[in-house]
Formats: C-alpha cells, sequence, structure tokens
C-alpha cells in the first residue's frame, strides 16, 4: 500500500505528464498563428481598400463572391494583387481567396445571369408573283 502512496504523491511522475502536455501545446500554438482565417487576414490586409465606397478600383467583398476562388487567387499571385499577395504566404493567398470568392479552389464561380431577349419571329421568304 505504502508503494501507491509514493506514485499518487510523487510530484514528478504527474509532472512528465504535464510537461509533454505543454510542450505540445507550445508547438502547436505558433501553427495556429500562421494560418489565421480568412476573416481575419481581410479585416488585417483587405478591408482598407476593399471596404471603401470611395475605393472605385478595388471590388467589394460582394463583387469577388461572383468571381472564382482561383481567379482571386491568381491576381494576388501574377495579377493586378501581387505587390499585396508578395506580403502574404502562399496559405495566407489560398485562405484569402477561399474566404473571399465563398468557395474552394477547386470549384467554378457560377456564370452571371443573362436577361433572356424575346425570340425574334423568322423573316417569310418573299414570294415572287409570275404572270
Amino acid at each position: 500500500m505504502e508503494q501507491a502512496h509514493d506514485t499518487i504523491m510523487n510530484p514528478l511522475h504527474y509532472s512528465g505528464k504535464s510537461l509533454g502536455l505543454c510542450a505540445v501545446l507550445f508547438c502547436a500554438l505558433p501553427l495556429a498563428a500562421q494560418n489565421p482565417d480568412g476573416t481575419t487576414l481581410y479585416q488585417q490586409k483587405c478591408v482598407k481598400c476593399h471596404s471603401d465606397p470611395a475605393e472605385k478600383r478595388a471590388p467589394t467583398p460582394a463583387a469577388m463572391r461572383m468571381m472564382s476562388a482561383e481567379r482571386i487567387l491568381r491576381s494576388l499571385e501574377s495579377g493586378v494583387m501581387m505587390p499585396q499577395g508578395l506580403q502574404l504566404t502562399p496559405a495566407e493567398r489560398r485562405t484569402l481567396a477561399e474566404y473571399l470568392s465563398g468557395k474552394p479552389l477547386d470549384q467554378v464561380a457560377p456564370k452571371p445571369k443573362r436577361k433572356k431577349r424575346p425570340l425574334k419571329k423568322p423573316a417569310e421568304p418573299a414570294t415572287s408573283s409570275k404572270n
């Protein structure tokens, strides 16, 4: 009975397990900090221009919802947004593209609906009269 009592009261027995748990949590924290969610990235990096009604060159979040994630990613990597995209990690660019489009990177954006035009009546062939 005394041996079991020594194990329970021995702080070193538990500190090893606690130390291991703390080490795992400590290592996981930087990983979570490296990949912020889309909302956080947008608020930190994009909102100043893309949510400013006076800014006419930057598409609004609603306009970007109509784009594919691939188009947004392409803009951040090699298009007009490349200078801003270079300030982000590849994972952050992907996260932003998916967040802004509302679609995963492998899904195509829906095509905008076009107004239907009324069908024109086909022209009737000209008739010639022979007498």
